[in-house]
């Protein structure tokens, strides 16, 4: 960079900025905020007469869903299931009941105590028990024992 463009920045820098331009830049980043926290997730366009799912870890309703971490899932805000005994195991699928434009959402936390800084989610996927319509939620995350901090490390959303 030359003297001069540094020159240009700094001063740009340097100058106030007018109140006109503090609430301008203000607003956007409230709005950013607002927005990444409302984001209502993927959809998935299940028929609306399908009112009772099962999430599981395959293509068959009865798959278990392989993980190595603590697993929660919430309906609308509200937990569904919660798993947090700290262990991988290959959890039996989850029933529950839900309408059109309801949202869920999966979240994976891992322990690096209990785990040993490991985790993994095999694949997710919900089925309407109803109708036998399944949707592929996610191809999960691979095995990881690099012993990184405890934490999420899966976390979606999604409109039913």
């Amino acid at each position: 960079m030359d003297g001069e463009r540094f020159d240009a920045i700094a001063t740009r820098l340097a100058a106030g900025a007018s109140r006109r331009g503090a609430l301008r830049l203000l607003a956007g980043a409230l709005g950013g905020g607002l927005a990444a926290a409302a984001r209502p997730g993927r959809t998935l366009a299940y028929p609306g007469t399908c009112r009772r799912f099962v999430l599981s870890g395959g293509p068959s309703p009865d798959d278990p869903i392989p993980v190595i971490a603590d697993l929660t899932v919430r309906l609308n805000g509200g937990p569904i299931f919660v798993d947090g005994d700290g262990r991988g195991s290959d959890l039996a699928p989850i029933r529950f009941a839900a309408r059109a434009g309801d949202r869920l959402r999966i979240v994976a936390r891992s322990g690096a105590v209990e785990l040993g800084g490991c985790r993994y989610l095999g694949q997710l996927y919900l089925h309407c028990r109803t109708g036998g319509t399944a949707r592929t939620l996610s191809d999960g995350v691979p095995y990881d024992c690099n012993g990184e901090p405890s934490g999420v490390f899966f976390d979606q959303r999604y409109v039913i």
